[in-house]
């Protein structure tokens, strides 16, 4: 049993995609548990079963419920192991595992942000998992000091990516123009890509009106799946009412983020979030483009200032033009190496098989401890 909080766009929700498919192609029963939401029929596409439950609660009574329909499931379908994405699924997850006898591993993409009412719930939870994974240091950092989880519970499994699908070489010619003919890019211009849903655009917009003199268009790029739960008239009115004029525009949600980013010189993720693993910064890795990213979360270990890309402080829009200025001009040897050195980590640490079957072999240890 797969259970996270709602079907979301999201680490938690691509962890879990990945392990359905991969369990019913062996062969394994999965069930999905979950809010429900526009990608319900992704899960159906992976060959798992969904069930929906109202997971997105901060009240310990409704944890409590979802638990005793969680374990009951567990019995109905003949489940033999819980895995839980996030802290308020595992409030619920933690509960049901102990009543009915399986074992619990918890996922941790992100900081657990725990709301006092599951407090309890989540600690006790966490006491009883039987593994507990994270996404980066930084998550674990943030275990050990919040809910005084032991370092020896913490297993750190980084999120990964489909590097195959990322590779720079196999991306075509009529990919990049069926992308970039509605993108209407000028001639000569360097393209800048950033995540039209992440925050941070206020510095964005700010850093980009210091590098008005360089030669630029800015496009701000929606994945289709956040497009199908997001509303982006906001981000559309901002561009329009604070983004520096004919520089930057709001891309249509796009389903080849590998043409995205090939057509792209930089990325750049102004974020304020503080998340355990930025899938943006490895694809851009991975199709080697430098990246210049807030140094919070996880970010710190994913780029290496100055070698795969440009760590600048959060909300700081001056040195966040200092690093765009930089990375616009780069010479043709800098940026092969900054390219060489990207997709180097990227195949080395961000290789979703290897984390896929890393968390099979998870399962398949705590199973046969069990039997």
């Amino acid at each position: 049993m797969l259970v996270l909080r709602r079907l979301f766009p999201g680490p938690e929700m691509d962890h879990v995609l990945l392990l359905a498919e991969a369990l019913t192609a062996a062969g394994t029963a999965v069930v999905v548990v979950a809010e429900g939401g526009a990608l319900e029929h992704e899960i159906a596409r992976r060959g798992a079963h969904f069930v929906e439950l109202p997971m997105d609660t901060t009240k310990a009574r409704r944890a409590r419920a979802n638990g005793a329909r969680l374990a009951a499931l567990v019995r109905e379908k003949g489940l033999a192991l819980i895995h839980t994405q996030d802290d308020v699924s595992l409030c619920a997850a933690g509960p049901a595992a102990q009543e009915v006898g399986v074992p619990l591993v918890a996922t941790a993409h992100r900081p657990f942000a725990v709301s006092r009412p599951l407090r309890g719930l989540c600690s006790s939870a966490l006491a009883a998992s039987d593994r507990l994974t994270v996404s980066s240091d930084f998550v674990a950092d943030q275990l050990q000091r919040d809910l005084n989880v032991p370092s020896d519970r913490l297993q750190v499994l980084r999120d990964g990516i489909d590097l195959a699908a990322l590779d720079p070489a196999a991306i075509g010619g009529e990919r990049l123009i069926e992308l970039a003919r509605p993108w209407q890019l000028p001639d000569d211009h360097a393209v800048i890509l950033a995540p039209a849903l992440a925050g941070g655009r206020r510095e964005l917009f700010a850093a980009l009106e210091q590098v008005e003199d360089l030669a630029y268009v800015c496009a701000l790029v929606p994945r289709y799946e956040e497009a199908l739960v997001n509303d982006l008239a906001a981000v559309k009115a901002e561009v329009v009412r604070a983004g520096p004029a004919g520089r930057v525009f709001l891309a249509e949600p796009c389903r080849d983020m590998a043409a995205a980013l090939k057509l792209a010189d930089v990325v750049v993720l102004p974020t304020h979030e503080p998340l355990g693993f930025h899938r943006l910064l490895a694809e851009a890795q991975a199709m080697g483009r430098p990246a210049i990213a807030s140094a919070v979360g996880g970010a710190v270990e994913q780029v290496s200032d100055g070698e795969t890309g440009f760590l600048v402080a959060p909300g700081a829009a001056d040195a966040l033009a200092v690093a765009l200025r930089h990375a616009l001009c780069l010479s043709s040897i800098e940026r092969q190496r900054l390219s060489v050195n990207s997709i180097f980590q990227a195949r080395k640490h961000y290789d979703r098989k290897q984390t896929i079957e890393q968390t099979l072999q998870i399962y398949r240890d705590l199973l046969q401890r069990q039997s």
